[in-house]
């Protein structure tokens, strides 16, 4: 009588069926660098355990963001991404490998929308109180010269 060995075969089977079956990996999103952004701002979006040399679409807060992203041999992709026009607050970036099916499917990161950083400009009256200032200072200084006896304009 033959003895089989079924554990070498049951190995064999599961290395096969490991690379036969696509998706075996979950795909991930790696959290945006920065975590948080202003409309417009340039972030990098990098993930990995995709399809290798494939087209996936970037969501961005449920709607396609005509951003389409080559994963590489590995499955894995780093791409600068700019902020599209959206609400301010916690969103969601998500990829798909159909760009008509936003939110993605694939992998998804929470992100936050932040107001623009501003510089705060000086009201009108301020402007003036500067200008006042600056005029006022230079009478001073030419009062004080016409006044000395060696007077010399320049």
């Amino acid at each position: 009588m033959r003895k089989i060995r079924t554990i070498p075969i049951f190995a064999v089977l599961v290395l096969i069926t490991s690379f036969s079956i696509p998706g075996a990996y979950a795909a991930t999103l790696n959290p945006p660098v920065p975590p948080s952004g202003s409309v417009g701002d340039s972030i990098t979006l990098s993930g990995s355990g995709f399809s290798s040399n494939t087209n996936i679409f970037v969501c961005f807060a449920s709607t396609n963001a005509q951003e389409t992203i080559l994963t590489g041999f590995t499955g894995s992709f780093s791409k600068p991404f700019q902020i599209p026009p959206v609400s301010l607050g916690p969103t969601t970036i998500s990829v798909t490998d159909n760009p008509n099916n936003c939110p993605g499917s694939l992998a998804s990161i929470s992100f936050t929308v932040t107001p623009p950083v501003s510089i705060p400009e000086f009201p009108f009256s301020f402007s003036l109180v500067i200008m006042f200032v600056a005029v006022a200072a230079v009478y001073l200084v030419i009062r004080q010269k016409m006044t000395t006896s060696f007077f010399k304009p320049f």
